[in-house]
């Protein structure tokens, strides 16, 4: 039986030795004879030092407080409540033989129509 699952093994060459040719040569030949290991290098690759430190020094300015626009949850199966729950809703669980009722929802994150009222979280 064959292995079905396979694993890919990279490698990328960033930064200021990324524009060396003959690192880059001395690698590539280095990775085809441990394993046929596939040699990245973006044609900038001093850029993605650049990127990455743009990206951190961004963080700094990030929002403090994020908001949702919109209520998020998935329909359940839960425990029926008598005297709330319609009847109709009803599900008798062959599981474990609870009372289950159709149509609930669990929310899993709330719309906030007040931003003002959430925490800090910096």
């Amino acid at each position: 039986m064959r292995n079905l699952l396979t694993f890919r093994q990279r490698l990328a060459l960033i930064g200021g030795f990324g524009d060396s040719d003959y690192l880059y040569s001395k690698m590539k030949s280095w990775c085809a004879l441990n394993g046929d290991i596939q040699l990245l290098c973006p044609e900038h690759p001093q850029a993605a030092i650049v990127r990455g430190a743009a990206l951190r020094g961004m963080e700094g300015i990030a929002p403090s407080k994020k908001c949702c626009r919109r209520s998020y949850g998935v329909g359940s199966l839960q425990m029926f409540r008598e005297g709330i729950d319609p009847e109709h809703r009803a599900h008798w669980n062959k599981w474990d033989g609870s009372k289950r009722c159709f149509g609930r929802m669990e929310w899993l994150i709330a719309k906030v129509t007040h931003p003002e009222l959430l925490p800090s979280w910096s």
